[in-house]
């Protein structure tokens, strides 16, 4: 009778809630059949469905890793911020390749990069993003660049990821190209 749907449901539950809350501790409230017509009411429990279905749950440490279309949208995002916050921000994208220049076997590149990307995730902040930008690729977003020094960044990335370049007998090269991206991003507009 309160709804077929997972929204409808979830709604009349958050506004049952909303309102055992008004009444103090140790009070229920049964969920009435028809939806409220308190307009504040609802808008206060369409906001608290709003809050619970966007927010990320179990927040890991580290970088926010998206797939590379998010990543673009991001950093289009950022790049509109910024130029109205003065926030810097800097990509960074990492290489790999075995230290012979031949081509590394797939088993080897998927397990590289997998190991890669763990890396990247927990050596940077939980405010920057990373992406797998390739097969051999990974491309991070410092926002706030200017408050961080990328050579650090950099540097605790190959340190954290040097026993796995050792083992699967590949090097890691890194490229800074903000001002090329800046310029690229601009001329999309």
């Amino acid at each position: 009778a309160n709804g077929n749907d997972f929204l409808s449901l979830y709604r009349k539950a958050v506004e049952a809630l909303s309102k055992s809350k008004l009444n103090g501790k140790n009070s229920f409230t049964m969920a009435d059949e028809e939806y409220s017509g308190d307009k504040f009411m609802n808008t206060s429990a369409d906001m608290e469905i709003v809050k619970h279905l966007i927010s990320e749950k179990n927040k890991p440490n580290g970088a926010y890793k998206v797939e590379y279309e998010g990543f673009k949208h991001i950093f289009q995002f950022i790049t509109r911020y910024s130029a109205r916050q003065e926030t810097g921000i800097e990509i960074i994208l990492f290489t790999i390749s075995k230290q012979d220049g031949n081509m590394i076997d797939p088993l080897t590149l998927s397990e590289a990069m997998f190991d890669l990307e763990n890396i990247i995730k927990v050596s940077l902040r939980i405010g920057d993003v990373a992406t797998k930008y390739s097969s051999c690729q990974y491309l991070v977003m410092l926002i706030g660049a200017d408050k961080v020094n990328h050579d650090d960044v950099v540097k605790r990335i190959l340190n954290n990821y040097s026993q796995f370049a050792e083992k699967y007998k590949i090097v890691v090269k890194y490229d800074i190209d903000y001002q090329q991206l800046q310029e690229d991003n601009d001329s999309w507009k």
